[in-house]
């Protein structure tokens, strides 16, 4: 009769083998909260070279810096998840919050480098023209957006400078130069720059109440 010696190792391995199945099984944490429908920008892809010029693996191409996520899931005051919505949507429950973000843009987590945001904000108001090649196609790229408060034209021929002004639905198109005002012009802006106008005759009007008398 052949006798082992007694292993108490040969006794926890069926343990830990148990444990880890069991932390293999267990579920995602729901989130807590969900935003949807945003412009999400990771910040997670690498540095641009020397020149300034973005990583090719950065979400940027010829029409500019594109989002790299849509949705964002957070829960217990950590972000779970970032990506497309179906993602998200799957760390939810009955108690979840969702949130549509409508087009916002969001940074998530603690970005720890040198960013403007406000300059992020105010170059997603431009138009960027890179690739652009004749001037129709940069007056229809310039009018298709929400926005419509100025424009800038640089050119040395004035019948293209009186051409782009007539087609840009701008309030204001500078020729040559750019942010300069005369108190005696009216200022105005289009669609989502405002409305009515401001200096100038134009601008008094409304505040006149003008009756005719014969």
């Amino acid at each position: 009769m052949t006798h082992r010696a007694y292993n108490p190792a040969m006794r926890v391995l069926p343990f830990v083998a148990l444990a880890i199945a069991l932390q293999g099984c267990a579920p995602a944490p729901a989130a807590e909260l969900l935003l949807v429908g945003g412009r999400v920008y990771t910040l997670s892809w690498p540095d641009p070279d020397r020149e300034g010029r973005p990583n090719a693996a950065a979400p940027f191409d010829g029409a500019g810096w594109r989002p790299d996520a849509e949705a964002v899931a957070i829960g217990k005051g950590r972000i779970l998840f970032v990506g497309d919505r179906a993602g998200a949507e799957r760390l939810a429950n009955a108690a979840t919050r969702t949130i549509d973000l409508k087009g916002a843009t969001v940074i998530p987590g603690l970005i720890d480098s040198h960013v403007h945001l406000a300059n992020l904000g105010a170059n997603l108001e431009r138009v960027n023209l890179v690739g652009v090649r004749t001037p129709a196609e940069a007056v229809e790229k310039a009018n298709n957006t929400p926005f419509g408060l100025s424009a800038g034209v640089w050119t040395d021929k004035g019948s293209r400078i009186l051409w782009m002004a007539n087609q840009l639905r701008a309030g204001v198109v500078w020729s040559n130069t750019f942010n300069r005002f005369d108190p005696t012009s009216p200022f105005c802006g289009y669609k989502e720059s405002g409305f009515g106008r401001e200096g100038g005759r134009h601008g008094l009007l409304p505040y006149l109440d003008i009756d005719g008398a014969a």
